[in-house]
């Protein structure tokens, strides 16, 4: 009888522990997976996946009624204040940013009816960066009461718990009369802001893909009278110059573009 319970209590035993073990796995891989880049893919910054609640939190700043939420890839965007303005179908969006980087609204579409309308601006609202000193810089745009023109205002504050975050404003011009009714808004990816002229600011993180999956590519950063851009060096012999440009666009594009999409559906009253 003792060997029995015994028995019994050693594979009650390996039963928790492997439920933990697979539970703990499933996590890790969730984790991993959220940022849609390959291992060795090294990014400009240490890519994290955004902290859940974040987007809305800031929203609930600007917002004016419901708040939508959508993730993906492990990125949160929340929307809200759908609105028509003299011709132009506005909408705010919020998001978290990684640390020391500005990612974008890559590009963004209104479908309304059987019409899809590509986004025209998208002026922002408010970001927050850290800076080296530990403060949160500010950045809100506000309109100048005598000239009318929407400038940008700085301040700083101690640091506090909330990540760095951007929203922003996204326009669409509509043809005029459009009645809308229902309109869905797909943002379908996030792209990276690169600071100043792209120059060569980022040869070494492309270089370094380049190098992991073994293209034979070599790039070099090259000065000429009208500015500093990267250039295909060496490639190999068997390789076209279309070939090349064509791999090294795709890394770039998977180091600077998280994709989405990001979809959010609203209807008029």
């Amino acid at each position: 009888m003792k060997m029995k319970l015994l028995a019994a209590l050693i594979l009650a035993g390996i039963v928790l522990f492997g439920g933990f073990f697979l539970a703990h796995s499933n996590r890790n891989t969730e984790t991993a997976s959220a940022a849609n880049l390959p291992d060795h893919f090294p990014t400009p910054t240490a890519y994290a996946t955004a902290l859940p609640g974040v987007s809305v939190q800031v929203m609930q700043k600007f917002a004016q009624g419901e708040i939508l939420t959508q993730t993906a890839q492990g990125v949160e965007i929340s929307a809200a204040n759908f609105r028509i303005e003299k011709d132009n179908l506005k909408v705010d969006v919020c998001y978290q940013l990684p640390k020391g980087e500005d990612w974008l609204v890559g590009i963004a579409v209104a479908k309304i009816g059987d019409k899809e309308i590509v986004y025209d601006e998208n002026p922002a609202i408010e970001t927050s960066r850290t800076l080296e000193n530990g403060k949160k810089q500010i950045m809100s745009s506000q309109t100048n009461p005598s000239s009318g023109v929407v400038e940008p205002v700085f301040a700083e504050m101690d640091s506090n718990d909330l990540p760095d975050y951007r929203c922003s404003t996204i326009v669409f011009r509509l043809e005029p009369d459009t009645i809308v009714s229902n309109v869905s808004v797909t943002i379908p990816n996030l792209t990276l802001a690169q600071k100043g002229s792209e120059g060569c600011n980022y040869i070494q993180t492309v270089q370094s893909v380049l190098d992991a999956e073994k293209t034979g590519i070599r790039l070099d950063c090259v000065t000429q009278d009208y500015g500093v851009f990267t250039s295909i060096a060496e490639k190999p012999a068997s390789m076209s110059d279309e070939e090349a440009q064509q791999l090294v666009s795709e890394v770039r594009r998977k180091i600077f573009t998280v994709e989405g999409p990001w979809t959010f559906e609203w209807k008029f009253e």
